[in-house]
């Protein structure tokens, strides 16, 4: 039970840092997202 506590908080704070670790996510629909909506989400 202690290590699928361990796993899922590591699974947890690697996705939240999505430029590092073992689980790399996309940014793509966000930066999509923030043109579609204006210049100035952009920044």
């Amino acid at each position: 039970m202690s290590v699928l506590i361990v796993l899922v908080i590591f699974i947890i704070i690697d996705l939240d840092r999505p430029r590092r670790g073992l689980i790399e996510v996309s940014q793509q629909s966000m930066l999509d997202l923030a043109a579609s909506i204006g210049p100035e989400a952009a920044n």
